[in-house]
């Protein structure tokens, strides 16, 4: 798998693509692990990435709910 820091020329097979919701999973692997791949749809893959960000627009707004706890509960 190709990542960031890539070769910068082509002349090399694209057997796919990732998507871009997986990338960030992808790149945390240790070297040698298993990857298992799957083809999906372009749609798929949209709704994956609007899941995920929904996701973490949730996770964000819970950590400022508890952050304006912490700022105002007596220490």
């Amino acid at each position: 798998v190709l990542m960031a820091n890539r070769q910068t020329v082509g002349g090399y097979p694209r057997m796919g693509e990732v998507a871009s919701v997986d990338l960030p999973l992808l790149a945390q692997l240790p070297p040698r692990d298993t990857v298992r791949f799957e083809p999906i749809t372009l749609e798929s893959s949209q709704k994956l990435y609007i899941q995920r960000e929904r996701e973490l627009a949730l996770t964000r707004e819970s950590l400022r709910q508890r952050m304006r706890t912490c700022e105002h509960s007596p220490t």
